[in-house]
């Protein structure tokens, strides 16, 4: 993991600042991740299950699962 991917997760406004961006890669276990762009994946997941309004915790698991979020009914 590298210290751009911190940077890039503020400028995304994906997390507020560095606390946040940590925060939310130790939720998704990235911490050992050497892929940066596999990394940036799952973070946009997540993003998207909260954006969706799922709780922090149900978001990381379903984003460590790599499970898509349903698009919204019309």
């Amino acid at each position: 993991m590298s210290n751009e991917l911190f940077q890039w997760m503020i400028d995304e406004k994906i997390a507020k600042n560095g606390f946040n961006a940590a925060a939310i890669l130790n939720g998704l276990q990235l911490y050992n991740e050497p892929d940066d762009e596999k990394a940036k994946a799952t973070i946009r997941l997540y993003r998207d299950w909260r954006n969706a309004g799922e709780k922090s915790k149900v978001a990381f698991e379903k984003a460590i699962k790599g499970e898509a979020v349903p698009a919204p009914m019309p």
